[in-house]
C-alpha cells in the first residue's frame, strides 16, 4: 500500500510505503495508540490476523509514551525484531485474554527518504 500526502506551496509531495499485513523485519508501520489495549499496535488491515504490540520497553525510540499528556495518537516506524507470544495470565499488560497469541515489536524510526528535504 501506498501512501501520499498531496501538497502546495513550497512542500514537496512525498510518497512511502506502508505494510499492512504480515508485517516482517525492515516493514515499515503505522504505530496507533488502542484506547481499550492502552498500548500502541500495528495498524492492520486483516481483522483476524495477529496483534502486533510496540515493546513497552521501546516507546521513546519513536518518541512515544503510554502517559495521557505526552501520548501521540500514532507513529511511523521501522520494525527491527518481533517476538512470537502468548498470554500466561488473566491480567495482561497487553490486555488480550489468556492463551492469546500476538506479536511484540522493536521499532526504530523510520530513516528519511532520499526526496526529502
Amino acid at each position: 500500500a501506498v501512501v501520499s500526502t498531496q501538497s502546495t506551496g513550497t512542500i514537496k509531495a512525498r510518497c512511502m510505503e506502508v505494510a499492512v499485513t504480515q508485517f516482517q523485519k525492515g516493514d515499515t508501520v503505522l504505530f496507533y495508540y488502542d484506547e481499550v489495549k492502552c498500548n500502541y499496535l500495528v495498524a492492520s488491515v486483516v481483522p483476524n490476523e495477529y496483534q502486533y504490540f510496540l515493546h513497552p520497553d521501546n516507546l521513546s525510540a519513536l518518541g512515544l509514551s503510554l502517559e495521557g499528556a505526552n501520548r501521540k495518537p500514532w507513529a511511523i516506524g521501522t520494525i527491527k525484531e518481533k517476538e512470537f507470544c502468548q498470554a500466561r495470565k488473566v491480567n495482561n499488560r497487553f490486555r488480550v485474554p489468556e492463551g492469546k497469541k500476538f506479536y511484540r515489536v522493536y521499532a526504530q524510526q523510520r530513516a528519511p527518504t532520499d526526496d526529502a528535504s
